[in-house]
């Protein structure tokens, strides 16, 4: 979950906002958990396109995001603690799949995420440590074409 603060809020003049928009020159990611930044294009009612970029902590909204209409992704990167990539700090990697797969032993079907990047490198995010390996009835649940989504 991302965090703001108050005295981080920029003003937006009422004549260039919706009132729906608010705007912020920084946020806080408190957990020591992966995160993705999502860089896509959509394009509204009147036809015109806008590139954004978004940051999810949780895995459900990359796979709302792509079920939307009129929307095109360009870059999906993890970026991941070093508890999760093995190195000194975290790390940004573009990212190529996603694998949803259970946890060996797990008699309430606990499921980890296996993530394949671009690079080569594999990580898995388990909450019990299991090894990608160990893992059970592994299904891709997330893939890019071409480098881009």
């Amino acid at each position: 979950m991302f965090q703001t603060n108050k005295a981080a809020e920029v003003f937006i003049p009422f004549e260039l906002s919706n009132n729906e928009i608010q705007a912020w020159d920084y946020i806080q990611y408190r957990l020591n958990m992966y995160w993705l930044q999502v860089t896509y294009s959509i394009v509204n009612d009147d036809g015109e396109e806008s590139h954004n970029t978004i940051f999810l902590a949780h895995l459900e909204h990359l796979t709302q995001l792509r079920s939307m209409s009129g929307l095109t992704f360009y870059d999906v990167y993890l970026v991941s603690p070093n508890h999760m990539n093995g190195g000194k700090g975290w790390k940004m990697e573009t990212l190529k799949e996603i694998y949803l797969g259970q946890e060996p032993g797990s008699e309430y079907e606990q499921e980890a995420y296996i993530f394949i990047l671009d690079n080569g490198n594999r990580y898995v995010q388990s909450y019990m440590g299991s090894e990608e390996n160990d893992l059970t009835q592994k299904e891709l649940i997330f893939e890019t074409v071409n480098h881009s989504v």
